[in-house]
């Protein structure tokens, strides 16, 4: 049994979308800017958007390694350390690079410590409040240090659900022709080692995300052309076992998979595939590996940046937001927006660029981008300089609306917003809406204008998030749903 969904709706539920648009009140008139606590210049390295929407930050300032903690308006939050801020590291030998959040809130911070003639992988450990979590390894640090010359360098963190930590490390040989290879390091919540898991010769990180149990690997193998190519595995980080889901042969390193999202069972892995056009690709697979030929052109998505230095991030739509700085004008910020279906929203800011304009040069290598828990929000990192490349300006993070959804106004078209799936479907169906549009009554009528079904929300409306409806009991057809939203206007859509 198949039920189609025909896509023909017009809502008309007195809802109007208000464009893109920097949130004023949002810290210092949109942008936070880290020259507090009498630091002469800084950078921002790392930010979470907290399930509070609580932003916690990891910056440096000289020799110093900052925590920061911000309340969702951009100020301080005094709970965090009395002010907001916690110089966690003051030494020229340690550089930190990410951090993450556990569930109760403590943070957890990945730095590289130049120990006598190697690196070595540190963690350090701080309860809700700022205080050293000193039940983690050695009084609040865990370090990882190779027994021989060699050197171990943190990329990046993950927490799991029951707050173990996984961090993605290069293992880089003393001697040049002992070939580099990346590295898993697994620690308990305690701050003791679990297991160390290292991979092939001349394997070197590029990306990584954890979903669940699964930590999805990008990386590229460094041999000489044609042999370099660029790959995805899946890392269960229990057994260790491990699953092969995509190998690409590249031209060179600057094609290796520098982002994953992974998105309702599907991966979407972003990589820079001509540097001097700024183009850049994002492949969407499943999490098999097969590659989404309804995506895009046959599975690729292509996008003209400005500058072949990025981020980008994945709503749970399927939509693509990215960030880089303006080639051509080193103030301006650009944002860009792919959408479900693999084409650039021209839609999105003006001619489907959405340009944020700071005082100061931004530096192209140090920004980034992600969304908050409702994904109204998209909040973007970086770090200013008076001029390029002079490395004396400051950490800075800006917070933009993405589109909001505003009740009782006028009457829009607002069909591309609510999204059903799969298509055509075997009868369950996932509803996904606007954050801001309010959802009361569900009701389902066949074509001849009778009502089979309906769900009735009497205690509170809803935004229409990941709602499944079930319809496996119904014959083969088409169907027309109807939504009461909070204006008490109806809308049609059919399927």
């Amino acid at each position: 049994m198949k039920i189609q969904l025909l896509f023909t709706l017009v809502l008309c539920a007195g809802i109007i979308c208000k464009a893109q648009e920097i949130d004023t009140d949002f810290a210092d008139n949109g942008i936070y800017l880290f020259d507090d606590f009498g630091v002469s210049r800084s950078s921002l390295t790392d930010f979470i958007i907290t399930s509070e929407n609580k932003i916690v930050a990891l910056a440096i300032s000289g020799n110093e390694g900052h925590i920061l903690r911000l309340n969702e308006n951009g100020t301080y939050d005094t709970s965090f350390n009395t002010n907001g801020d916690l110089k966690y590291v003051d030494d020229n030998d340690v550089i930190p690079v990410g951090l993450e959040v556990k569930s109760d809130g403590g943070i957890v911070v990945l730095s590289n410590e130049f120990i006598s003639t190697k690196w070595a992988t540190i963690l350090n450990a701080f309860g809700t409040d700022g205080t050293v979590d000193m039940s983690f390894g050695t009084n609040g640090r865990y370090q990882n240090i190779a027994s021989n010359d060699d050197d171990r360098y943190g990329r990046q963190i993950h927490i799991t659900s029951v707050n173990e930590i996984i961090v993605a490390a290069d293992y880089t040989a003393f001697s040049p022709a002992d070939p580099d290879n990346a590295t898993i390091l697994k620690v308990s919540e305690s701050g003791s080692t679990i297991f160390t898991r290292s991979f092939g010769d001349n394997i070197i990180w590029s990306a990584s995300t954890l979903v669940g149990n699964d930590l999805f690997m990008g990386y590229w193998v460094a041999l000489p052309s044609p042999n370099t190519t660029a790959n995805i595995n899946k890392f269960n980080i229990n057994d260790q076992s491990e699953t092969s889901l995509v190998s690409r042969n590249i031209g060179a390193g600057d094609q290796k998979f520098n982002k994953l999202n992974v998105i309702n069972a599907h991966v979407y892995a972003s990589n820079l595939e001509d540097r001097s056009n700024q183009l850049f690709n994002i492949r969407k697979y499943d999490q098999d590996g097969l590659i989404d030929n309804a995506f895009g052109n046959s599975g690729v998505a292509e996008l003209n940046t400005n500058t072949f230095k990025t981020d980008n991030i994945v709503n749970s739509n399927g939509e693509t937001f990215w960030v880089s700085v303006n080639e051509n004008d080193g103030k301006q910020l650009l944002v860009q927006k792919v959408l479900a279906n693999g084409q650039e929203d021209t839609n999105f800011g003006t001619d489907g660029i959405f340009t944020i304009t700071l005082a100061d040069f931004v530096d192209e290598n140090r920004i980034k981008i992600d969304l908050d828990a409702a994904q109204d929000y998209l909040y973007i990192s970086g770090t200013t300089e008076t001029a390029p490349l002079a490395n004396d300006g400051f950490g800075f993070i800006t917070k933009v609306l993405v589109d909001e959804f505003l009740l009782n106004v006028e009457e829009v078209n607002v069909a591309d917003k609510v999204v059903f799936y799969p298509n055509p479907s075997d009868g369950k169906i996932t509803l996904n809406g606007p954050d801001k549009l309010f959802v009361s009554q569900i009701k389902i009528f066949d074509l001849g204008g009778k009502q089979i079904g309906g769900i009735d929300y009497e205690e509170d409306s809803f935004y229409l998030k990941g709602l499944e409806i079930d319809l496996s009991d119904y014959s083969k057809g088409l169907y027309y749903l109807e939504m009461n939203t909070s204006t008490g206007e109806f809308s049609k859509k059919s399927f």
